[in-house]
């Protein structure tokens, strides 16, 4: 039937408009809107209305502001309408200027936009509009409710969600499913579990969303048996269920309850999607099991659900496998990699030793124009100071300096790392010292890049520092203090320190501590003592090290038959 004829209805022009949008074709769109011009039948309102929703589910937002400024008396519907295409086209601050212009509101109005606020991190603005629109006579329905929840979450406003939790059982909406899943999870966000179980146990009838929410709640908050006991009482699971409790499992670093958890599923009849290939892969990555990634690979391929997402998970698994050319291809394939593609893809390069390779996609990056965050700058400073490039390091610097990062912990800490170990004390401690808001771990690289060029001064002065800055040192600073008394051959001060440590700081010593000791005693020709230090103090991984340096030092003595002592004890360590 043409859209003109005589007996063409609102309904024959939805369907038209419905084709279009399933076609997802904007051409044909604008085709039926120049029909309806020609026909004369664009200024009814109904007509009007369709198409502004038309144009919005096009993603033409222009398009349906034209046709409502057009429009010669928009009424509620039509604005609300307008209101509705801003939203699904993320135009949430349009859509609230929107709202505020208009002195014709109803219901539906004043839940579009807080929902939209909260939805959109301005939880805020959602609460004092909610209030707002009590204040002006209008009763909230079920949507607006659960909106103004959403929104004390994103607001973090504990005490406003037990305020709309009290207005929720005045209007009797406390037994409705949707309300109460709502309840659960503004709950569960503020770690009042027992609330949330409580609703949850008390609602009259419970929907696989309601399970779902338990679940994932219980799964948010670390208590993994509840979750896991949730979903087996579930009387029915949908997607969102299993991947809860496969994600719980890879939280807690279990690959393997993860991967049956998906087996299960699988097994039950249950269709993946994205999510769960995504978590999947995560924990093949963890569990480094690379045939089993590949073969999920395949199916991710033969369902076609070769997202982002999943995309980027593929990278990550087969970076942290050491199948760093299966990585570059999943990342080549991808048309318009993210910067967590990016991101992934270097951080492959790096785990695997292709730090040239990692700076060459640094370089990428910049030339197209790839926004870059703190990991790739740490990655990449990381590879210079390994690589000793420190040139290269230099232009990540000048990067970091535009983009105004060089005050940002990780990067500052990595670019004291990457001058120290490329001899550049000058830079490592002019980059310390410009920004005095410091943590422990850049003081650590400081001192790491003083000891080992033998500042013993230079690092104790840091350490009185830390000390005056009421900074409790680590086992990596006492670590860095007795390098540099090692490298500078100081006994008397290493013995001293060592004894401080244990009286002063309560330090339990590490494995590293003691080798250092042993190490620098050896060489000092103080071989009993490194003896004893060996015999005394238990080590888990490293004994047949300690040997070995005081049977290296055993080179300078004259004296057959210690070296034959020591000697014995060293097969007995590698055996």
């Amino acid at each position: 039937m043409c859209p003109c004829s005589p007996r063409a209805s609102l309904t024959s022009w939805s369907s038209f408009f419905r084709a279009a949008v399933e076609n997802r074709s904007l051409r044909n769109g604008h085709l039926l809107h120049d029909e309806l011009v020609r026909c004369g039948e664009d200024s009814q309102a109904s007509v009007t209305n369709s198409l502004i929703r038309m144009y919005a589910q096009l993603g033409s937002i222009e398009a349906s502001k034209s046709v409502f400024v057009r429009h010669p008396n928009p009424d509620v519907c039509t604005w609300n309408i307008l209101l509705y295409a801003y939203g699904l086209n993320g135009l949430y601050q349009d859509a609230y200027d929107v709202f505020k212009e208009t002195s014709t509101r109803d219901i539906i109005s004043w839940t579009s936009v807080i929902c939209l606020l909260a939805q959109n991190g301005c939880g805020i603005e959602a609460l004092h509009l909610f209030y707002r629109m009590k204040i002006e006579g209008f009763q909230p329905n079920k949507v607006t409710l659960v909106g103004a929840l959403n929104a004390c979450v994103t607001a973090d406003s504990y005490i406003h969600g037990l305020a709309i939790h009290v207005s929720i059982m005045e209007l009797g909406y406390d037994m409705d499913v949707v309300i109460g899943t709502g309840l659960i999870r503004m709950y569960g966000v503020y770690g009042r579990l027992h609330a949330a179980r409580f609703i949850f146990d008390n609602m009259p009838r419970r929907d696989v969303i309601t399970w779902n929410a338990i679940i994932s709640e219980f799964v948010q908050a670390g208590d993994f048996n509840n979750a896991a006991f949730m979903f087996s009482m579930a009387p029915e699971r949908n997607v969102a269920s299993w991947n809860a409790m496969i994600c719980a499992y890879l939280q807690v670093g279990n690959g393997k309850m993860a991967l049956a958890t998906f087996h299960q599923m699988v097994l039950m009849g249950q269709k993946p999607n994205e999510i769960t290939f995504a978590c999947v892969l995560t924990a093949f990555a963890d569990s480094l099991s690379l045939e089993d990634g590949k073969r999920i690979h395949l199916d991710v391929a033969k369902l076609g659900f070769c997202n982002i997402e999943v995309e980027n998970a593929l990278i990550s698994m087969y970076g942290k496998c050491e199948a760093i050319q299966e990585a570059r291809s999943v990342f080549n394939q991808i048309q318009k990699p993210d910067i967590v593609s990016w991101t992934a893809m270097i951080v492959a390069f790096t785990d695997n030793d292709h730090g040239e390779d990692a700076l060459s996609l640094f370089r990428d990056m910049q030339i197209k124009n790839v926004h870059v965050d703190e990991v790739v700058l740490f990655c990449c400073l990381d590879i210079c100071a390994m690589l000793s490039f420190p040139s290269e390091g230099e232009c990540i610097n000048d990067t970091i300096i535009k983009l105004g990062l060089e005050d940002h912990d990780m990067v500052k800490t990595a670019l004291i790392d990457m001058y120290g170990k490329c001899g550049k004390l000058d830079e490592a401690q002019n980059i310390f010292y410009k920004c005095p808001q410091s943590n422990l771990k850049t003081w650590n690289a400081l001192m790491t890049a003083l000891a080992h060029s033998v500042c013993v001064e230079k690092v104790l002065f840091l350490l009185l520092r830390m000390l005056q800055n009421n900074m409790e040192p680590n086992d990596v600073t006492f670590s860095c203090v007795l390098t540099a008394y090692n490298h500078a051959g100081w006994v008397d001060g290493i013995n001293q320190f060592f004894l401080s440590m244990k009286h002063d700081h309560c330090t339990i010593y590490t494995e590293d501590h003691l080798l250092c000791m042993i190490d620098l005693l050896a060489r000092a020709g103080q071989l009993e003592q490194a003896e004893l230090l060996i015999q005394n103090f238990p080590f888990r991984h490293d004994e047949w090290l300690a040997w070995q340096s005081l049977l290296a030092a055993c080179r300078t003595r004259d004296d057959v038959e210690y070296v034959l002592h020591i000697v014995s004890f060293v097969p007995v360590v590698n055996a």
